[in-house]
Formats: C-alpha cells, structure tokens, sequence
C-alpha cells in the first residue's frame, strides 16, 4: 500500500508526523512524504525540519494520500499546481472529490 503525505511549509508536526509513525508500522506500507519542491520542509514551531526528497508533481498514483491540517493548510490548498496533481492522482469517478475538498476548505477559512 502507498501512502503519500503532501508536507507544506510551517506544517502541524502532530498532523502528519503522528500519521506517518502509526501508517508506517502497516504490514506492506510504505509511507513518504512530498513536497512542491525536493528538500527541507519546516514545522510551524521551526524546529523539526524534515527532509522530503520528492516533489508532489513525481507521483503519478497512490493508494492513500493524507494531507495533513494545520495553520498554513490553506496555503497548501491555495496552490492551483497541488489541487491540479490531486485531480490527476485519482481516477475513475472520484476524480474530483479529493480537490473540490481542498478547494472546498480553502474558500471556508
């Protein structure tokens, strides 16, 4: 099972790095973290930097994607080139659930 967590920059550590660990112990997981760009993303308290080797925009499928909340999810949810990917990352007819939920959230505050 693959399981994508996008990271944004001053994420919430809990909300995804708590996932992560609980995910990751799933017999035949592999959890990874991706980001716009390749390289060090920032927690929202500045101390815990996780290093994401991928770009969102590399991943062409996935089983699960969780995105985590927090303060500077809308952030994440105001870039047109993430909700664009989640679009394409889902096929059949739920293609558009998981970005109108994005969008959905963004537009609620």
């Amino acid at each position: 099972m693959d399981i994508v967590i996008p990271l944004f920059d001053r994420f919430e550590p809990l909300d995804a790095i708590g996932p992560y660990e609980i995910l990751a112990y799933v017999p035949g997981a592999t959890v990874r973290f991706v980001a716009a760009e390749p390289g060090l993303v920032q927690d929202v308290l500045g101390s815990m930097p996780v290093h994401v080797p991928t770009s969102y925009s590399e991943v062409e499928s996935r089983d699960v994607l969780l995105v985590p909340g927090g303060g500077s999810f809308r952030t994440m949810v105001g870039d047109p080139a993430l909700l664009d990917w989640v679009r394409r990352i889902h096929t059949g007819s739920v293609a558009k659930a998981p970005a109108e939920v994005l969008e959905r959230a963004r537009t609620l505050g």
